[in-house]
């Protein structure tokens, strides 16, 4: 009867060797895989349930039929401990790659490894971190159910899976995917990359931004404001608003309702990095649309040259809001079953980001 035992080889369990005897020792099994002197050299077991565990030298092991049993040599005259999920464990150098550690110990693809440190806030370690196991600062690595964070719009979206579906990120966000969106990702430090509706978004790429939406088919233009008597957001806004991170407030003002967004974030190109943004909401809304959208401080590109359609102002708190006269058309006419200050907002970020070329 033969026993099987496979080394790691620095990537993997692929080096194996055969043993007649069940028995083998520690020094033996060094021996078999060219780990001489073996008095040099230090050997662990890496068990199928993840627990490593070092065997002193002329310790027998016993193997199992029909089971191939995983070894670690380093040549070291010591090991160093560490803690993963409760369980003190040694490793043969002073430091341990993440992606090592997760081939050893056997962790899921489902499961991330997360660094405890002394008087530090939780750092979650990605595959190519290293972990430096003399560290002062290293109490103990535990691993937890995997997550990734997605932006859609301005709601920041908790995901437990590796993938998602564009349409399916946006029903997660509040958002009617079947209203005549189209869809981007904006990386950091990169230009957007169009995606379709149907496509799998892959979370594990790193620079992820947010999922950007544009209105389908939307023009410049002039319009007549509103002169609302009442006003009411519907529940799904405030949801939506609760669960992202936009600062909303609501002001009225000689018989006339806003809804105002604090310190919108602007992308880079304007002469600002902030602005206040106004949004008029009539008192039939969602039945009526929302339309336009107005800016205080008056938004300029830092590249100059007028913005169209934004040369009429309106007062606002006593302040001067830009107005921007932005409608929709085509796919995107305004649907009271479907439209929100949720749609408005991606009209918005959109109008602004065109025209500084984003």
């Amino acid at each position: 009867m033969k026993f099987t035992i496979t080394m790691w080889d620095g990537a993997d369990f692929t080096n194996p060797a055969q043993f007649k005897t069940k028995t083998p020792s520690a020094r033996q099994i060094l021996n078999e895989f060219g780990f001489i002197p073996p008095d040099e050299h230090i050997l662990l077991h890496a068990s199928d349930s993840g627990v490593l565990e070092e065997i002193a030298l002329d310790r027998e092991f016993e193997l199992e039929k029909g089971a191939d049993a995983k070894f670690i040599a380093f040549r070291s005259d010591r090991s160093f401990k560490f803690a993963l999920n409760e369980r003190r464990m040694p490793w043969g150098e002073s430091a341990i790659p993440m992606a090592t550690l997760k081939s050893v110990t056997s962790t899921p693809d489902d499961q991330e490894f997360v660094l405890e440190r002394k008087d530090k806030p939780d750092k979650v370690l990605a595959d190519d971190d290293v972990v430096s196991l003399d560290d002062p600062d290293l109490e103990r690595i535990y691993t937890r159910r995997r997550e990734w964070k997605l932006k859609v719009q301005d709601v920041v979206l908790t995901i437990l899976t590796p993938t998602i579906v564009v349409k399916d990120a946006l029903v997660k966000a509040g958002i009617d995917p079947t209203t005549g969106w189209t869809a981007a990702i904006k990386y950091k430090d990169a230009p957007r990359e169009a995606i379709t509706l149907d496509g799998i978004i892959d979370l594990t790429r790193k620079g992820i931004e947010k999922l950007w939406l544009r209105p389908s088919h939307i023009q410049n233009g002039e319009a007549i404001p509103s002169f609302p008597r009442a006003f009411a957001l519907r529940d799904e806004d405030e949801d939506y608003l609760s669960k992202s991170d936009l600062k909303l407030e609501t002001v009225i003002e000689g018989g006339r309702r806003w809804a105002i967004l604090r310190d919108f974030p602007l992308p880079s190109g304007y002469t600002f990095s902030a602005a206040d943004i106004a949004i008029e909401v009539p008192p039939t809304y969602p039945t009526a649309q929302l339309d336009m959208f107005y800016c205080h401080p008056h938004l300029a590109r830092v590249s100059g040259g007028a913005i169209p359609q934004t040369q009429s102002s309106q007062s606002i708190e006593g302040k001067s809001y830009q107005r921007w006269s932005r409608h929709r058309t085509g796919a995107t006419t305004w649907k009271p079953e479907s439209d929100s200050i949720i749609t408005h907002i991606a009209i918005i970020a959109d109008a602004i980001a065109k025209e500084v070329g984003q």
